[in-house]
């Protein structure tokens, strides 16, 4: 039976990451308390895309996707109903 890596053992595939913008206007995603001002705490299974340079996306795979606004604002999406016709 194989052994865990050290990384895998420390957890650190599991740290959490914030989603902040650098100084040169880009999106990045770090480690919170990294001397950035943090815009959204990625949580477990979120992953980020951007949609263009003012906005990005955060996908969660069972919950709603939301966009995250460079002025800090998050708007979620309501989940679609699932239509039964026929």
């Amino acid at each position: 039976m194989p052994f865990a890596s050290g990384r895998e053992r420390l957890g650190y595939g599991a740290m959490p990451q914030v989603l902040h913008r650098a100084g040169d206007g880009s999106w990045r995603s770090s480690q919170p308390g990294a001397g950035i001002s943090p815009l959204y705490r990625l949580k477990a299974g979120e992953r980020r895309t951007l949609l263009g340079d003012d906005r990005v996306m955060v996908l969660h795979p069972d919950r709603p996707p939301k966009v995250v606004y460079p002025d800090g604002r998050v708007e979620e999406f309501a989940p679609t109903p699932i239509s039964r016709s026929g």
